[in-house]
């Protein structure tokens, strides 16, 4: 199946990108799968015809399969949970499975023009396209990291990036990093203290069951207001999000394949039965189909 391969995250961006990945490539004719995720992504895609574009891509409440194809270059920022709401300005309960371009939600207006506060600190000017793509945006180094008050420094040198050359992927996430820890910085303290909540509630191992009782009262706060700050922060409730949890420990145990009985506790189900039926929910098909590549009819991308 085609794959993502691992960028390294920028330390002024890690409380707020868990991953960032990059693909690229002609169509290889292997599956490419989205796999069920509580995190919401921003996706940068640079087209065969020079075209960039950026996209939120929100929480997957289930896997979809679709025929690779020619990118020259994708790159992917994977926000932390609960973290979605703050920096993209819209309520992530709003983004779950839609593909949405980054400009409908950072300010620019749908002729291409950029509407009030685009170009801004906290704006998109300038990440659209490849010409945008910075050699450098303040994230490398001890004097660009941040400043005190967690902005990025963006003074260094600029200039267009190559979407072939080697420090490409590198450029797009410094590039986006810019501009996330802009909007970062304008965030009150009474945000912070929200996306902090929710990320610790949400990374509740896949292996250790806690239902939404209990999670609350460990936050000190009501279900009721636990619910709110999922849809806003994370998209899915938080049951959904420990099933997603829990489905994606199983594809990342190793030897899967060949202890589906051990697996199935060591990812938090009461027994095999329980973690196939859950896995087909979401996955579509069962763990061992999965495993041996008997997938869903494929989509276009």
């Amino acid at each position: 199946m085609s794959h993502e391969e691992p960028l390294p995250v920028p330390a002024p961006l890690r409380r707020w990108v868990a991953t960032a990945t990059s693909h690229r490539g002609a169509a290889s004719g292997a599956p490419l799968v989205h796999l069920p995720d509580s995190a919401t992504s921003l996706v940068f895609r640079a087209m065969p015809d020079g075209v960039g574009r950026w996209v939120a891509v929100g929480p997957r409440s289930h896997a979809s399969y679709h025929h690779d194809k020619d990118l020259p270059l994708c790159v992917r920022l994977r926000l932390w949970p609960g973290t979605a709401g703050a920096l993209l300005g819209v309520a992530a309960a709003e983004l779950v499975d839609r593909v949405v371009p980054l400009g409908e939600l950072w300010g620019r207006s749908g002729d291409g023009g950029c509407s009030e506060g685009c170009d801004g600190p906290g704006g998109l000017d300038g990440l659209d396209g490849l010409g945008g793509l910075a050699s450098s945006d303040g994230l490398d180094g001890a004097a660009g990291s941040a400043d005190s008050g967690g902005r990025a420094d963006s003074s260094g040198p600029r200039g267009p990036v190559d979407v072939v050359g080697p420090e490409a992927p590198a450029a797009v996430v410094r590039r986006v990093g810019a501009v996330l820890l802009a909007r970062a910085a304008a965030l009150s303290p009474a945000d912070l203290a929200r996306c902090e909540l929710v990320r610790a509630a949400a990374a509740t191992p896949p292996g250790r069951r806690e239902r939404l009782p209990a999670l609350a009262s460990r936050f000190a706060v009501s279900e009721r207001h636990l619910r709110a700050l999922f849809a806003e922060g994370v998209g899915l409730s938080p049951k959904r999000t420990e099933r997603i949890a829990r489905v994606r420990g199983v594809l990342a145990a190793p030897g899967a394949a060949r202890r589906w009985a051990g697996v199935a506790p060591a990812a938090g189900y009461y027994d095999q039965s329980h973690m196939t039926a859950d896995f087909r929910a979401l996955m579509g098909v069962p763990p061992a189909a999965y495993a041996a590549g008997r997938l869903p009819t494929l989509a276009a991308c």
